[in-house]
């Protein structure tokens, strides 16, 4: 919710010492972009369900069988996976009531309110460009700040799950871009 992801910077903020590092994950809206206007209509078909009486189990399970019925090439990826997922998975990641993918440049700005920055990508394959961009996507990449650069990775990949660092400033050196390298 709005008022936890606050508790959470207002943690950061006091309690992690300057030069201290964050791991920090969060679904990526830019993967999970095609998947919104179906989860609309999946959480209010699944809330008619539950006030008539079914569970959250069988209500996400007639859900998933109306998306998969729906004659819409738009909803098509969306639906094939909801179709490839266990009703606990969807109940978690889709039906939580506060699920919200967020940009990596939201992220990076919510952070800046405790004094973090941007560190690094958790994953360290994900450092990789030229395995995991074309050259004219490097290109772009190259002209980009911090959070328009991760933002735009995001889509490249369609990365529906980010796992970064972020560290405290005042203690923390910044890489320049030939020592990340």
């Amino acid at each position: 919710s709005i008022e936890n992801r606050a508790r959470i910077v207002d943690f950061l903020n006091t309690r992690l010492a300057p030069g201290g590092v964050v791991y920090f994950g969060h679904n990526s809206l830019a993967g999970w972009r095609s998947m919104l206007p179906l989860r609309r209509w999946l959480v209010a078909d699944v809330e008619r369900s539950r006030a008539q009486g079914l569970t959250l189990a069988d209500g996400i399970e007639l859900a998933r069988t109306r998306a998969a019925e729906l004659a819409d090439p738009e909803l098509e990826l969306p639906s094939r996976f909801l179709r490839g997922k266990s009703i606990a998975y969807l109940a978690h990641e889709l039906f939580n009531r506060d699920w919200h993918p967020m940009a990596f440049s939201d992220v990076e700005h919510a952070l800046q309110r405790a004094d973090l920055a941007f560190v690094a990508e958790a994953r360290g394959v994900d450092a990789f460009e030229s395995l995991n961009f074309t050259a004219p996507q490097r290109a772009q990449l190259g002209a980009l700040d911090c959070g328009a650069r991760e933002d735009a990775k995001d889509r490249f990949l369609a990365r529906k799950f980010r796992r970064d660092y972020f560290g405290k400033r005042g203690g923390l050196r910044v890489l320049s871009a030939p020592e990340r390298l």
